[in-house]
């Protein structure tokens, strides 16, 4: 059982960092949070009806806005957890092959996916296979690049997990392994040149510092270094976060001899 004087110690703290927030983000006029930033490129580039959210899980904010948006949504995990989301049809699967026929979907999203996924050429060929032609893959991801993921990739995988789990504020279970193998334009850029996929655009982004909510002195560390990195294009490498729109070209058959 918390005592009182322990409660109010918590309450103050997330209190400060609440007004570190509205200071420092909320109260400025252009400010773009990550996730609407997230929200406005899927509104500006998906396509169609039907729609996957990869990755869903059992509670997504993306899916919850995908379904307000468009007729067909849905989810593709291997975590069972996600038939427990209401926002969407749950579809599990074993992480392989999809269990879709090709040119199923017109537009895929994955937010926050691809640092988990071990094989990545694997996924983008499948994700190529069921896209419509002109069909959109919208993600958003960790850059491999960024301070802290840089950091943690130097960690052990058990203390890594144990610090991701203490910053997100989630159960150990919860924490998913991370192998960062698509999470540089460099890597992008690979991986759509050897599929079907073309790059319509790439944002390299440095949003609040909500993963260090939990500590005001560490989110005023964040707001600081968030501050450096957003004050020059030069320094775009190093933000947090990629959001890239790949599309399906059309497949031209080769003239035989």
């Amino acid at each position: 059982m918390i005592s009182e004087h322990v409660k109010k110690k918590l309450d103050d703290k997330f209190d400060s960092t609440n007004r570190e927030l509205w200071r420092f983000y909320h109260s400025r006029k252009h400010w773009l949070g990550g996730t609407n930033l997230f929200k406005g490129v899927i509104e500006k580039y998906a396509t169609g009806h039907a729609v996957m959210d990869l990755g869903a899980s059992k509670i997504n904010p993306i899916t919850e806005f995908l379904k307000e948006k468009y007729k067909t949504v849905i989810g593709l995990d291997i975590d069972h957890r996600i038939t427990a989301n209401e926002d969407c049809f749950p579809v599990l699967y074993d992480g392989k092959g999809f269990p879709f026929k090709d040119s199923s979907f017109d537009t895929i999203v994955a937010n926050y996916v691809l640092e988990h996924i071990p094989e990545p050429a694997e996924l983008f060929k499948e994700i190529s296979r069921v896209l419509q032609p002109d069909g959109r893959f919208i993600f958003r991801a960790p850059n491999r690049w960024y301070y802290l993921s840089f950091m943690g990739l130097l960690l052990p995988e058990t203390i890594r997990e144990l610090v991701s789990a203490r910053l997100r504020n989630v159960k150990l279970e919860q924490v998913y392994k991370s192998y960062y193998r698509a999470n540089t334009f460099t890597k992008i850029h690979r991986l759509c040149n050897n599929t079907n996929l073309d790059i319509d655009k790439i944002i390299m982004c440095e949003a609040e510092p909500m993963y260090l909510r939990r500590n005001p002195l560490l989110f005023s560390l964040g707001v600081l270094i968030e501050r450096f990195l957003n004050s020059s294009e030069l320094f775009e490498p190093f933000r947090s976060g990629i959001i890239g729109v790949l599309r399906k070209r059309h497949y031209i058959p080769s003239k035989s001899a």
